[in-house]
């Protein structure tokens, strides 16, 4: 019975140590399949500030850059002669907005930046959902405050469709820290590959339409 119990004791530890090193890995595997909704933010109208997208209220801000550490540039935007904002990616370009106005942008004293809202027919839609499971964080933090306890992740989903049938698909991907006291904490970028603007496609119109 002793050496059952030991036995038990040892598989329990095993399982424990591998799921620490696997659970990051296990959580982006159950985000293929499902991810729980989290929140949603009007697409339109948007901010762009010649660097960033800013979204709904509270802001949720998102550059162009893909992951680290390189930070390629997965997407660029642009104004063209007709005061619209252009999308590109890959060389193909979609015509996201006209402008309308400005978006307060925060900061003190407060500042704002050029607003773009959809042309007319225009479906467009932002979701954010965050991951099933999250995992744990060890480590030894050298900088004041307090580090997070827990992880998970944080999808941000824009969708894009013209009357045409053209249509505009953008996945960003951050991290979520859970701190004891506070709660989940602002998504923010990681440096290992798996942050960032990970995904843009713009799927040119149907033949015929």
């Amino acid at each position: 019975m002793g050496w059952l119990t030991i036995r038990c004791v040892a598989a329990v530890v095993v399982l424990a140590v591998l799921w620490l090193f696997t659970a990051r890995w296990l959580s982006l595997l159950v985000d293929q399949v499902s991810m729980a909704p989290l929140a949603s933010a009007p697409a339109s109208p948007f901010g762009w500030d010649g660097v960033t997208l800013q979204f709904g209220t509270p802001k949720h801000r998102l550059d162009l850059e893909g992951p680290g550490p390189s930070y390629p540039q997965v997407a660029t935007a642009s104004v063209d002669a007709e005061n619209r904002l252009v999308l590109s990616v890959n060389g193909r370009g979609l015509v996201l907005g006209s402008r309308a106005g400005d978006l307060p942008a925060g900061g003190t004293p407060p500042t704002t930046i050029p607003a773009y809202a959809a042309e007319p027919g225009d479906v467009s839609t932002l979701t954010i959902e965050r991951s099933w499971l999250s995992w744990p964080v060890f480590g030894l933090n050298l900088m004041p405050g307090q580090s997070p306890t827990w992880r998970r992740n944080v999808d941000y989903r824009l969708s894009w469709k013209k009357p045409s049938g053209e249509r505009l698909d953008m996945l960003w991907r951050f991290e979520q820290g859970f701190y004891p006291g506070s709660g989940w904490g602002s998504p923010s970028g990681t440096e290992d590959r798996l942050t960032g603007l990970i995904q843009a496609e713009i799927q040119p119109a149907p033949p015929g339409r």
